[in-house]
């Protein structure tokens, strides 16, 4: 088995499991943290990931040999060979180069001790990126949420964007009557300066009629 094949089926494992053993390299463990959701931006962001090394020399694990005879073909013990054979390549790679890359997740190195330590990539890969969604409330259905710090039903949510869409048609209405208490101010105050004006006019002054003279005679 090609040691570069070997290689690729330890790192699709680790990525499945999180976790790798390496014989004479070390058990490296990836630990992900809680994704969070931030229900005002509608936003859900993926935990932090956070590696854990082991140094010395670890057996596999029977899950581990299981998935890699699976993929491989090849009895237990033929794999069992080949990934010592791996680890101590590796291994003397290692303390040859004082550093050696491993599938772009980060670095082996050996320390002034002689131990062999594990450091992430300072600008991993993002493979996990935040999830933008929409808020849905299912009628009749009533199930916890969580808002900010705090938590929330359906129920309390659904009356919430309701009480939000009622302020906002009061607030449309109030808008609407300023509006128009404004035109009707202006209109007064144009027909005020347009020259005098009393709004009793029509009650109070009467009517003077006029006669006009004759412009005939009778015969």
């Amino acid at each position: 088995m090609q040691s570069q094949q070997l290689s690729t089926l330890l790192y699709r494992y680790f990525a499945q499991t999180g976790h790798v053993a390496i014989p004479s390299m070390g058990n490296l463990v990836c630990r992900k943290g809680i994704s969070k959701n931030d229900f005002t931006l509608r936003e859900i962001s993926p935990g932090e990931l956070n590696y854990e090394f082991i140094s010395g020399d670890l057996s596999a694990k029977d899950e581990q040999l299981n998935f890699l005879v699976q993929h491989t073909g090849k009895s237990k013990d033929d794999v069992q060979h080949s990934l010592v054979m791996l680890g101590e390549t590796l291994h003397n790679r290692l303390h040859q180069d004082k550093r050696l890359e491993w599938m772009g997740v980060g670095s082996f190195f050996v320390t002034e001790n002689g131990e062999i330590q594990f450091q992430t990539k300072n600008n991993p890969i993002e493979l996990n990126k935040s999830v933008y969604y929409q808020h849905v409330i299912r009628q009749n259905a009533v199930h916890e949420m969580r808002v900010g710090e705090d938590q929330r039903s359906t129920t309390e949510m659904e009356a919430y964007f309701d009480e939000q869409k009622s302020m906002a048609g009061r607030f449309q209405w109030k808008k609407g009557a300023f509006v128009l208490l404004f035109a009707l101010a202006a209109a007064l105050l144009v027909r005020f300066s347009m020259g005098s004006f009393s709004l009793m006019d029509g009650r109070y002054h009467k009517v003077k009629l006029t006669t006009s003279q004759k412009t005939y005679k009778s015969l």
